[in-house]
C-alpha cells in the first residue's frame, strides 16, 4: 500500500555510512526532501522533556535511500550524558520503529547540541525534478505516511533520568494499529543497547 514511503522510512535509518564513502569517493551525497505529500516528519510533544529535536527533515537519496536528518539539543538545565531516542513509522513494512543511543561519557551542558554520528556528514540538497520524483517512486497519495520522533530516556550527569518508555510504548502501539498490521513481538519493542 505505501511500499514507496516504506522503504524511505524503513531505510531512513539503515542506511549504511560506508557504501556511501565507497559510492561517494569523496563528493557529496545527493538527497531530495520527501514532499511533504508523501511523508510528514512529526516529533511528539514532550514539554518536560529536557532533549528536543530541532531541524527534522526526512530525506531520499538519489540512489534510492531513504534518510533522516536532525539535531538534538540539551534544553534542560542539567548536563547530560546519555540520550535514547526512536522513530516510529506508519510504513507497511511490518518493522514500524528504531532506536537509537548516544552513549558516551562526554558530557552534554544545557544548550549545547547532543553528538550524533553522521551530524556533520556532508551532504547537498537537489531539487525533486519529475525525473527524479519517477525514479524515486515518489508519487500518489496512497503512498503517504508519518515518521514521528521521540526522546526516550535521558540520563543526566547526576545518575537521574527522565523516562518517556510509556509515552513512546503507547505511540508505537498507535502507530502499529494506523499502519494497519500485526504487532510486533515483545522484543522488538524494547530499546537495544
Amino acid at each position: 500500500m505505501m511500499r514507496c514511503f516504506a522503504r524511505v522510512a524503513f531505510l531512513m535509518i539503515l542506511c549504511a555510512s560506508a557504501a556511501d564513502a565507497q559510492q561517494g569517493g569523496g563528493r557529496k551525497q545527493q538527497y531530495v526532501l520527501v514532499p511533504p505529500e508523501l511523508g510528514i516528519a512529526a516529533v511528539a510533544s514532550q514539554p518536560d522533556c529536557p532533549v528536543q529535536f530541532e531541524n527534522v527533515r526526512l530525506l531520499v537519496n538519489v540512489n534510492g535511500r531513504g534518510e533522516h536528518d536532525f539535531r538534538l539539543r540539551n534544553r534542560g538545565k542539567k548536563p547530560i550524558r546519555n540520550v535514547i531516542y526512536a522513530w516510529w513509522s506508519t510504513e507497511a513494512t511490518g518493522s514500524t520503529g528504531a532506536w537509537f543511543g548516544k552513549h558516551t561519557d562526554e558530557v552534554v551542558m544545557p544548550g549545547q547540541l547532543v553528538p550524533l554520528e553522521g551530524a556533520d556528514k556532508d551532504y547537498e540538497i537537489v531539487p525533486l525534478t519529475e525525473e527524479l520524483r519517477d525514479k524515486l517512486k515518489l508519487r500518489g497519495p496512497e503512498r503517504a505516511g508519518i515518521v514521528t520522533f521521540i526522546v526516550v530516556k535521558v540520563t543526566f550527569a547526576d545518575g537521574t533520568t527522565y523516562d518517556a518508555g510509556q509515552m513512546s510504548e503507547a505511540l508505537r502501539a498507535y502507530t502499529v494499529k494506523l499502519a494497519g498490521f500485526e504487532d510486533e513481538d515483545e522484543d522488538s519493542k524494547k530499546p537495544q543497547k
